[in-house]
């Protein structure tokens, strides 16, 4: 995702860590709930489907509507 610099590294921006998951359908190891957060208020969270290894890739099911899109 395009996190604007300097908010793209961790020691400027750590509310939220979702923006580092990248998106698949097939290999995702997470998934979206509601979670309430202590300044946001109720939004989504990433919640794992099993345990993730150190330094396995945080992927999940950005659950596109079309997936005809030339980007997808």
């Amino acid at each position: 995702l395009d996190v604007p610099r300097p908010f793209d590294k961790l020691e400027n921006y750590c509310a939220t860590v979702g923006h580092k998951a990248n998106h698949s359908r097939e290999k995702a190891n997470c998934e979206y709930v509601d979670a309430i957060h202590p300044r946001f208020g109720v939004t989504s969270a990433l919640r794992t489907l099993r345990d993730i290894a150190a330094l396995e890739e945080i992927l999940l099911d950005y659950e596109f509507v079309d997936e005809t899109l030339p980007w997808y």
